[in-house]
């Protein structure tokens, strides 16, 4: 399973709907799956997103992104 898609196409995910395929812990991370790839996330506020619920891409730092429940 590919762990993120070139740098290139990064800036595209902002805004965009994704899957949580492992929760979001409080204050920590999980993975959200968009378009086939996954991805480290965390959400702005701490706050934990459980498995299979939807998630809007709010920012993006190296290859973090940062989530918010959708």
């Amino acid at each position: 399973q590919r762990r993120g898609p070139p740098r290139k196409q990064c800036g595209r995910l902002i805004g965009r709907i994704g899957r949580v395929t492992e929760p979001i812990e409080t204050n920590g991370y999980g993975r959200v799956q968009i378009d086939g790839d996954s991805w480290k996330a965390k959400t702005r506020d701490g706050h934990p997103v459980e498995n299979g619920m939807k998630a809007r891409v709010l920012s993006i730092d190296s290859i973090i992104i940062t989530v918010e429940e959708a």
